[in-house]
């Protein structure tokens, strides 16, 4: 659990999360019996129990809406936000859309984060918009706007037909419409995904809305490999392509529970097409994280580079150093991988072992240590026939 609020939650007026018996208490104290209907309301919900009024009960009240906010999502918000803010891409929107703004948290939070951006933040529920009106108004936000709007009805009610730089959603279409259950079986590669033309039609109803060069931002609750290949999809047959390299799962805990979260960037602009590749690296990307932060060497290096059998050439130089020695550094894309092996005439061999989609980082680190080396005869290539030829 996360020990410090960042700044702009802190002025929302978010709070750490406290032990869940003694939330529960003390809700109940604050806010009597609308408190009790809310902490019974979220016990159906643990128990898979949904109600179609949890969002205007817990709604009645702004300050019950913002303590029950701090205590079941602050942490995830510190990961959302903090995301954002390393995300490589030139943020700099002039018009943003929050679909699905709830209280009006994270609206507020992408004014105080761009203060010169137009922000709107739509719901179909009236009391959450009553919430975050509050909230905007308490905290003197006033580049900030929310109306009434349903996504089901192709974004009905929202006044604004001027596109958009950037467009979040989060955990947004999932409260709309349930996820499916995804089937199982030896391999994503040969899974019959369920249908997913009424997400299609709710996404292509927000790329209609996004400009050409903008961002629109996704977290939903996608819980295995399945899922997350089953959404991608569902944004690429829409236009809305995943910039891979720079989505993320978001990963935080409260107490004894885990969780993570896919968070996708997608545009109009990035490459279009989503493979099982793409799909298994993103999805075990924490994981072969712990890879890119080792290096093989030696006999080692060469036995795991060996045992890639599939595995095709990006970039690759041979250099001689003063010594005399030859040495050459290549990058391979293994699938769900990328492989920066290093060997040399002497022997020497160096291997590590990254996600796929930290390609570019590899290339910028390959040519960084170019840069820093005194070496003759340096030759660049990008397959095996181009390197055998330059010998």
């Amino acid at each position: 659990m996360n020990k410090r609020i960042l700044p702009i939650l802190q002025r929302l007026g978010l709070r750490r999360p406290v032990r869940e018996k003694r939330f529960a208490q003390k809700f109940i104290n604050q806010f009597g019996d609308l408190g009790s209907l809310v902490i019974e309301a979220m016990g159906q919900r643990y128990e898979g129990v949904f109600s179609s009024d949890f969002w205007s009960l817990k709604n009645q009240n702004p300050d019950l809406s913002l303590a029950l906010s701090s205590q079941i999502l602050t942490n995830f918000y510190q990961e959302y936000l903090l995301w954002i803010d390393n995300v490589p891409e030139p943020f700099d929107p002039v018009r943003i859309l929050d679909i699905g703004c709830d209280n009006g948290i994270l609206t507020c939070a992408y004014a105080l984060k761009f203060p010169t951006a137009t922000v709107i933040g739509i719901d179909k529920n009236p009391e959450a918009i009553s919430c975050a009106k509050s909230l905007a108004k308490r905290q003197k936000i006033e580049n900030v706007d929310f109306q009434i709007a349903d996504i089901l009805g192709g974004l009905h009610g929202l006044n604004s037909t001027t596109p958009f730089d950037l467009i979040t959603g989060i955990m947004a279409y999932n409260s709309v419409i349930e996820i499916p259950s995804m089937p199982k079986g030896w391999s994503l590669s040969e899974l019959e995904l369920p249908d997913s033309s009424i997400w299609k039609q709710l996404l292509q109803d927000t790329g209609r809305l996004l400009a050409s060069h903008g961002h629109f931002i996704s977290v939903e609750r996608l819980i295995s490999s399945a899922s997350i290949h089953w959404w991608a999809k569902a944004l690429d047959a829409v236009g809305l392509h995943i910039n891979w390299p720079s989505s993320m799962i978001l990963t935080y805990s409260d107490f004894e529970e885990s969780y993570r979260h896919p968070a996708f960037l997608s545009g109009h602009q990035y490459e279009s097409g989503v493979s099982v590749y793409d799909t298994l690296a993103f999805d075990g990307s924490p994981e072969l994280l712990k890879f890119a932060d080792k290096q093989f060497k030696g006999v080692v290096a060469e036995a795991l580079f060996r045992a890639f059998a599939s595995r095709s050439l990006i970039y690759g130089c041979e250099f001689r150093h003063v010594d005399g020695v030859h040495e050459r550094i290549e990058i391979w894309d293994a699938n769900t991988v990328i492989l920066c092996y290093t060997y040399s005439s002497r022997s020497t061999r160096n291997l590590v072992i990254g996600p796929r989609h930290r390609y570019q980082e590899c290339m910028e680190y390959v040519r960084g240590l170019l840069a820093n080396m005194t070496v003759d005869n340096l030759k660049e290539y990008r397959s095996l026939t181009e390197r055998d030829m330059s010998r």
